[in-house]
């Protein structure tokens, strides 16, 4: 069925990415060159991938998460560890910029909406003594 060929496509594309690598080393082998640097930016943070143990750490790591790494690679400490990435630089600053104007903005509205409570129950209290003058007013002129 279905399941089926998607295992198969996996396994065919874990085929191809070891034979990839399998040509790189041998052709590192023959010509005594370094595997091929590879450069991935991390936010602000530029990552090279130039030695063959870096290499295979970074197949490994995509091979297990399957996509999404550069996403992996700025929040987990892990793997910036893993890879020498400095933590700021891979923060992302905006998303946390972000979600201190939302909190701004949700203190704002609450001490908004607490002065508006304020104000409605001076308006209450001031319309229930009026009503109240009133009503005595009205006693009075009766009598």
């Amino acid at each position: 069925g279905q399941g089926g060929s998607s295992v198969k496509q996996g396994k065919k594309r874990e085929r191809r990415a070891n034979n990839q690598l399998s040509r790189l080393a041998l052709s590192a082998l023959e010509t005594g060159a370094g595997p091929p640097t590879e450069k991935l930016k991390v936010r602000k943070a530029m990552v090279v991938v130039a030695t063959w143990r870096d290499r295979l750490r970074l197949l490994a790591v995509k091979r297990c998460l399957q996509g999404g790494v550069l996403v992996h690679l700025a929040a987990s400490r892990t793997l910036q560890l893993l890879f020498g990435i400095d933590a700021d630089l891979a923060a992302d600053t905006k998303d946390a910029d972000q979600s201190q104007a939302a909190e701004d903005k949700r203190i704002a509205q609450f001490r908004s909406a607490e002065r508006e409570k304020e104000r409605e129950k001076k308006m209450s209290k001031s319309r229930r003594e009026k009503g109240a003058m009133m009503e005595q007013e009205d006693l009075l002129e009766v009598c």
